[in-house]
């Protein structure tokens, strides 16, 4: 996807999309054994920092803080938008997470389990902070993958916490993974 594609999109799009998967309990069955079943639950306020807004270089000119209720705020009242993103300098930063919002999208909401599961919690040394999972697919004939990490919140469920593009190889496809047996609501 080069810039001119992005400029079709607009960052209310995008949030729109993602509304769509807020306030929902997704279960993941797995037939990975120390996490056969996991509980997702997506937030509003935590699609600022999947598609990389705060990595903006220009970012104080349009939004009040880096506070996620203000940028969500300044998108839906149009003081940032993609143009703005595109513009910015730092949007090779931006561009891989904003493809691996759509991969994000695409499992959740056509239950698509065609890609990988693997349970990162007790991997040595921690390679992303906090991330307890990761879902990821080949992308570009099998030469990088799109990842979407997730992070215990509480006891019981876990929340989007990274989305991003990896070369291959790469550790998470050297370790023990596990496929994903069924995606549902709720």
């Amino acid at each position: 996807m080069g810039k001119q594609l992005y400029r079709t999109i607009e960052l209310i799009e995008l949030l729109d999309n993602y509304r769509q998967l807020v306030g929902k309990h997704y279960i993941i069955a797995t037939n990975d054994r120390k996490l056969p079943e996991v509980e997702i639950i997506f937030r509003e306020t935590n699609f600022p920092h999947l598609i990389g807004l705060q990595k903006m270089a220009s970012f104080n000119k349009y939004v009040a803080s880096k506070n996620s209720r203000d940028i969500i705020k300044a998108i839906t009242e149009s003081d940032l938008t993609m143009e703005n993103v595109i513009a910015d300098k730092s949007f090779y930063q931006i561009e891989p997470r904003i493809k691996a919002f759509y991969f994000m999208l695409d499992v959740f909401m056509n239950f698509d389990v065609t890609p990988t599961f693997v349970q990162i919690r007790d991997v040595k040394p921690q390679r992303l902070n906090n991330v307890d999972f990761i879902l990821y697919k080949y992308i570009d004939n099998g030469r990088r993958m799109t990842v979407a990490g997730f992070s215990q919140t509480n006891n019981t469920w876990f929340a989007p916490a990274t989305l991003h593009i990896r070369k291959v190889p790469n550790l998470f496809t050297n370790i023990r993974q596990a496929q994903i047996k069924k995606i549902s609501i709720i």
